[in-house]
């Protein structure tokens, strides 16, 4: 099928609102990754829809859990669903951690001075507070430092599973996405 289906542009649409609009259903997610064995989901915060290569960007920290995840297995998956619209979007994706530092940088310029803080504590994220390290728990680094714990984490898109409930007759359509070719198929809600 063409990239013209309803469908298939209703979708684009749907992530470029999300990556832009604080404000939309679908600008937090449900991310999920492989960890020793184990499924691990978290919400995160969709930064970028780059829509020609169907890639969704979120940042986080370059020392978190999910960092590891992915480069250990990069097959993850993203759950958006909007509780007005109703509709839900299971997307299956390929993640891989942006190393181009030019390409960081630039992200990076848009991310407010408060919001880098984020990235600036001593201890990494999941570490475990305890007596030895309570004291550092509230230190953070400078924005230098913090800049090298920056990561832009990218999704490219596999195949979207697409769900709506906003009528009697819900709607549910796969869309599989390989080598820049689309297919939709109809399924049963």
């Amino acid at each position: 099928m063409k990239r013209n289906h309803l469908i298939y542009l209703k979708i684009i649409d749907l992530l470029k609102d999300g990556a832009f609009n604080r404000s939309s259903g679908y600008h937090t997610f449900v991310f999920s990754s492989l960890s020793l064995k184990e499924v691990q989901s978290r919400y995160v915060v969709l930064r970028n829809f780059i829509e020609k290569n169907h890639n969704l960007i979120f940042f986080t920290d370059k020392r978190s859990p999910k960092v590891k995840s992915i480069i250990k297995n990069n097959q993850t998956e993203c759950l958006f669903y909007d509780k007005f619209k109703k509709i839900q979007l299971r997307i299956k994706t390929k993640s891989f951690i942006l190393r181009d530092n030019t390409e960081i940088r630039k992200y990076w310029d848009k991310v407010p001075i408060e919001s880098r803080k984020s990235y600036s504590t001593k201890l990494a994220p999941s570490s475990t507070i305890d007596t030895k390290n309570k004291c550092n728990e509230k230190e953070y680094l400078s924005d230098k430092n913090a800049f090298s714990n920056f990561c832009v984490v990218e999704n490219y898109i596999r195949e979207i599973d697409f769900l709506s409930l906003i009528t009697d007759t819900h709607e549910r359509m796969k869309i599989i996405i390989k080598n820049n070719q689309i297919k939709i198929k109809e399924l049963i809600p």
